[in-house]
C-alpha cells in the first residue's frame, strides 16, 4: 500500500524534523516547500483537503526538507526567487537576490522619469536581478549588465529570457578592478557590489558561506575595495551629471560618503527598512 498523508501531517512532520536540525524558521520553510511542490497557496495547507497519495510528490517534498535541513537555501531548493514583482531562476552561479536590493531598485526608479530613454549600467549583475527589474519598469531604456563571472552572466541571460526583456539588456564580461572601461558612458550606474569583509563572511550563516559565491560577497580592504573602485572609475562610466546608486554595509556609510565627495555632488545616504544607512545616491559633479 502506498504512503498517504494529509497536507497538515506533512507540515507537522517537516517542521518537527527541521526544528531538530536547528532551523529556526522551520514552520515557514516547511510551508514554502509545500506551497512550491504542491502548487497551492498557504491557506490551502490549513484547509487540509484530502490526502496526498502521489509517491513522487511525497518523495520530492521529503528530499526538499532534507536539503533544507542541511542548510541549503530555500531559493536553491525551489530553483527560483521573487524579486521586485518578477521571478528569477536561482542557483549557485550567482548571489541570491536580497530584499535590501529590492529597495535599491526602488530608489533608482524614483529618481528617473517614467519615460526615461537613456542608458543604465548594472555593475556586478549576478542573476541579472537589478537590470531585469528596472528593464520591466523602463521599457524605453537601454541596459548594460556587467559581471566578471561568466557563470553569473549565463544565469542572468536565462533570467532575461524568462522575463522577456533580453532585447533591452546587453550582457558583458567585465572586471572593474582590473579592466579598463572602454564602453559607451551611461546616464545611471547602479550596483550591489561585494562589501563584506572576510571576518564578516566567516560569521555568516551556512546558507551564505556554503552556497553564495564568495567573490560576490567579500571585498578586500575590510570590505571597501570594490566600493572605492566604483567611486574611482565612475567619471569614466557616467555621462556628465550622471547618477550613481549602490548598496553597501551600513557601517561603511560615513566613510563612503566622504570618498564620494571627490567626484560627486548632491550626495545622500538612504536608509533601508530597518533604519540602517544602506544606499549611496549621488550625481557626478
Amino acid at each position: 500500500m502506498s504512503e498517504q498523508f494529509s497536507v497538515l501531517e506533512i507540515l507537522k512532520k517537516s517542521t518537527e524534523f527541521l526544528l531538530k536540525k536547528g532551523i529556526s524558521t522551520a514552520k515557514s520553510d516547511s510551508e514554502w516547500i509545500l506551497c512550491e511542490f504542491l502548487k497551492i497557496n498557504k491557506i490551502d495547507i490549513y484547509l487540509d483537503n484530502g490526502k496526498i497519495t502521489d509517491s513522487k510528490i511525497i518523495d520530492l517534498i521529503r528530499s526538499a526538507v532534507v536539503r533544507r535541513a542541511k542548510r541549503e537555501p530555500l531559493q536553491h531548493i525551489t530553483g527560483n526567487v521573487d524579486f521586485c514583482s518578477i521571478n528569477l531562476k536561482c542557483d549557485t552561479r550567482a548571489l541570491i537576490p536580497r530584499y535590501e536590493t529590492e529597495q535599491l531598485v526602488d530608489i533608482v526608479a524614483k529618481n528617473i522619469p517614467l519615460d526615461f530613454q537613456g542608458k543604465i549600467i548594472d555593475f556586478g549583475t549576478g542573476s541579472g536581478a537589478i537590470a531585469i527589474a528596472l528593464a520591466k519598469q523602463f521599457e524605453k531604456a537601454s541596459f548594460f549588465a556587467y559581471d566578471k563571472s561568466e557563470q553569473a552572466i549565463s544565469l542572468a541571460k536565462e533570467n532575461a529570457e524568462v522575463n522577456k526583456c533580453s532585447n533591452q539588456i546587453v550582457f558583458r564580461s567585465f572586471d572593474w578592478q582590473s579592466d579598463s572601461f572602454t564602453f559607451e558612458k551611461s546616464d545611471v550606474l547602479v550596483s550591489n557590489p561585494p562589501y563584506l569583509s572576510k571576518e564578516e563572511w566567516c560569521l555568516a550563516e551556512p546558507e551564505v558561506k556554503n552556497y553564495d559565491p564568495f567573490d560576490a560577497l567579500v571585498s578586500q580592504d575590510k570590505g571597501y575595495s570594490d566600493l572605492k573602485r566604483i567611486l574611482e572609475i565612475s567619471p569614466c562610466v557616467l555621462k556628465k551629471t550622471g547618477m550613481l546608486a549602490f548598496e553597501m554595509g551600513h557601517l561603511q556609510a560615513e566613510h563612503v560618503q566622504e570618498l564620494a565627495m571627490n567626484n560627486f555632488k548632491n550626495i545622500t545616504i538612504e536608509k533601508d527598512f530597518s533604519g540602517k544607512r544602506r544606499y549611496l545616491l549621488a550625481w557626478l559633479a
